[in-house]
């Protein structure tokens, strides 16, 4: 069987923060990739089966890079981290793809590392980490100097990670920082930016960004 025929899209579920249509200032920050004015349910649930059948097909692949790595006895002495640059929204405020705000779709990536001799198996963090720390991880389990200006963390031993996250998108087009409680968008058209709750709104509905409970002074 096809790769692409493995999903059946009628019978996938919706992901939470679906929306039927698009809110806020989305399509003017990101118009999209193709016309998102033309999305509907039927066209989501279509991308949805491709994007399923997408990460089966990698995850495949990736079981058998793991089997040859057993079979030839070095599995265990293996470092192996699984991630990626960034999600997808798959319906996120009936959006698609990326591109647009940094909400939380595309930001929380996938993350998984079998460490040598399977320390750590099977342990979940909820610590706040980055890209940027992927990279001195390895270099740790190396063996080797992490870098004097890396100012990423060695995931395995910092388990405490950090209190916020940052990350910008383009040249100063928007920049994201995010708590575990709150998250603010600064777009470069400050009209555009946008501060959100998490606690009370995880999936980024409600624009919080002028509402004077919600300042500080800076």
């Amino acid at each position: 069987a096809l790769w692409s025929e493995m999903y059946n899209p009628d019978k996938i579920t919706l992901l939470p923060g679906w929306t039927e249509r698009h809110i806020s200032n989305d399509l003017e920050r990101h118009k999209g990739y193709f016309p998102y004015k033309d999305m509907d349910e039927t066209k989501l649930r279509k991308a949805m089966a491709a994007y399923y059948a997408n990460v089966s097909h990698i995850d495949y692949y990736v079981g058998r890079m793991v089997d040859i790595l057993k079979n030839k006895g070095i599995y265990d002495n293996t470092l192996i981290i699984y991630t990626s640059d960034h999600g997808d929204y798959m319906g996120y405020h009936n959006l698609i793809l990326k591109g647009g705000y940094m909400y939380d779709p595309l930001m929380k990536v996938p993350l998984i590392i079998k460490y040598p001799n399977q320390e750590k198996k099977g342990s979940v963090s909820e610590a706040l980490i980055n890209n940027i720390d992927i990279a001195p991880t390895i270099l740790t389990q190396a063996g080797c100097r992490v870098g004097k200006y890396m100012t990423g963390l060695d995931m395995k031993n910092g388990e405490d990670g950090r209190d916020y996250i940052f990350a910008e998108t383009g040249v100063g087009i928007e920049y994201m920082v995010r708590s575990r409680t709150s998250k603010l968008l600064w777009c470069k058209s400050e009209q555009l930016s946008q501060f959100f709750d998490l606690e009370e709104d995880p999936f980024e509905l409600n624009n919080l960004i002028d509402e004077p409970d919600y300042q500080w002074e800076v």
